[in-house]
């Protein structure tokens, strides 16, 4: 029994020091990839932009529309990994004792080991998909809806092409009461509502729509 008591305190001690050696590899990692993926000090279209990434890791030309705040996601992303290990150490450890093994050991393993791989994937999931995000490129915005973010790799897109639109502009209230936002207004005579998350300020928002105005004359310059 004692020596039963210790394997199984060693093991508890393990996975604590392997949860804690994840936590701090991915905040240094975390760090280290957002001062990497920085937009550069002279490109004015970056630095609009990085009020709006609500610490995802993103980059330079992605505006993040929708999603929950960064510690938010991150628990969630913690409390799903640990509820799938906990529930695959409950299976394996029934199917263990059925099987006549040692119920304990295995039921460590298995939570070891879904840890290690639900962790970090999830943990991916909420710092680089998140819910809405537009792209800023040559052709225009895109914007991407992904319906279960930290799940979810791919999504749904919508392209509206720089030709298309007649003006950039910030709102402080969109239409249909959808919040703060960019509202484009196209050629056709109709608008775009784009809502912003609770992400920077006003100011933030008009300087943004600014430097897309510019970007979009730009890009209708070269076209022509």
């Amino acid at each position: 029994m004692k020596a039963e008591g210790a394997d199984n305190a060693r093991e508890a001690f393990q996975f604590l020091a392997l949860a804690l050696g994840l936590v701090l590899a991915m905040r240094l990692g975390y760090w280290a990839l957002d001062r990497w993926m920085a937009p550069a000090a002279d490109d004015a279209l970056g630095q609009a932009l990085a009020p709006f990434r609500a610490g995802y890791l993103m980059d330079d030309r992605t505006l993040v529309l929708a999603e929950s705040p960064l510690l938010e996601r991150l628990g969630v992303a913690v409390l799903i990994a640990i509820a799938a290990a906990a529930l695959l150490a409950v299976l394996a450890a029934v199917i263990a004792r059925a099987s006549g093994t040692e119920p304990v050991k295995w039921s460590a393993r298995a939570a070891r080991w879904t840890l290690l791989l639900a962790f970090p994937l999830l943990i991916i999931g909420a710092l680089a998909f998140p819910l809405r995000s537009a792209h800023i490129g040559p052709a225009g915005i895109s914007v991407t809806h992904r319906p279960l973010s930290i799940f979810t790799v791919n999504g749904t897109s919508e392209l509206w092409r720089w030709q298309d639109i007649q003006s950039v502009n910030a709102s402080e209230q969109l239409p249909e009461s959808q919040g703060k936002g960019l509202l484009l207004v196209t050629n056709f005579g109709g608008h775009i509502a784009i809502s912003i998350a609770e992400t920077g300020t006003m100011s933030d928002l008009q300087h943004l729509a600014e430097r897309l105005e510019a970007d979009r004359l730009a890009h209708q310059q070269e076209t022509r």
